[in-house]
């Protein structure tokens, strides 16, 4: 599950910086079937690095938040 896991937030982070919310919501309804197989630190450690991505994700100048609003509503 740790190359998969990987690979699904590598792909996550690349569909976030095109602002492509179609693979972004296909991504993200896969993790928590993925966190459902780790344990303690993995999990932790997972936590923290999607905090992480949406910290850099919201301070990426072109997203200020009407751009989030934008996408969010197209979900």
């Amino acid at each position: 599950c740790g190359k998969e896991l990987g690979e699904t937030l590598l792909n996550l982070s690349r569909a976030w910086e095109l602002a492509d919310t179609s693979s972004s919501r296909s991504l993200v309804a896969k993790l928590p079937l993925m966190e459902a197989n780790l344990t303690g630190t993995a999990k932790s450690a997972l936590g923290r690095r999607l905090v992480s991505a949406g910290r850099r994700f919201q301070s990426m100048g072109q997203y200020g938040q009407e751009k989030l609003d934008e996408i969010a509503s197209e979900s």
